[in-house]
């Protein structure tokens, strides 16, 4: 992310604090704020002319955080231009990262919560957007938890479906893509210890 930086002719970023475009000028003297409250990635994109590399800095993940950059990436594409997303350095920006690799990049809205808001509370999973799990931590419960959370979820998506456990609990702490079929016997092999700080992304259904 910082070499493509420092290969940009102009960067924009809808970070609002000075220190923001003071640091980013340590990569591209040419560092321009949008406009508070922007919706639009116009401005950025009135900058992509053929030859010249411009860039946006938000916060978070592009993919994840706003519209301003889901928008700059579809339309920019849809134009022809090469277009690049790079994560922030955090397991959960790796994993969006990993799964917006496979195509899932257009998103309005991202669900997170805890693994006992399907398993034991019987909220509906709401499939037309992304949802990030929280998994069962308890050794002695993890199992029989593990199941009806994939249970829930293959009657939701299909067994088909690909999702992405995630965090620095897993081996390598690297994300590891998977389907939907074969994540109980995944689960069933995570150490109890670690299972608490692993994440499963699951993409929404297209």
């Amino acid at each position: 992310a910082l070499k493509a930086m420092r290969a940009c002719d102009v960067l924009f970023t809808d970070v609002p604090e000075p220190e923001a475009a003071a640091f980013l000028r340590r990569f591209c003297p040419d560092v321009r704020t949008l406009p508070a409250g922007s919706s639009g990635p116009e401005p950025v994109l009135a900058e992509a002319v053929p030859g010249r590399a411009v860039g946006l800095v938000t916060r978070g993940h592009p993919f994840a955080t706003g519209s301003v950059a889901r928008r700059l990436v579809r339309e920019a594409k849809a134009s022809g231009a090469q277009v690049e997303a790079f994560g922030a350095v955090s397991s959960f920006d790796t994993g969006v990262s990993l799964a917006s690799e496979r195509g899932y990049v257009d998103w309005d809205a991202t669900h997170h919560y805890p693994h006992e808001v399907l398993t034991e509370h019987g909220v509906r999973v709401q499939t037309k957007v992304p949802t990030i799990l929280t998994l069962p931590a308890d050794e002695a419960t993890r199992v029989e938890l593990s199941r009806r959370l994939v249970s829930i979820l293959t009657k939701a998506y299909g067994g088909r479906h690909a999702v992405f456990l995630h965090g620095p609990g897993l081996p390598a702490g690297k994300p590891v893509a998977l389907r939907l079929s074969e994540l109980g016997e995944r689960l069933a092999a995570l150490d109890a210890r670690r299972a608490a700080s692993v994440y499963l992304f699951v993409p929404p259904r297209r």
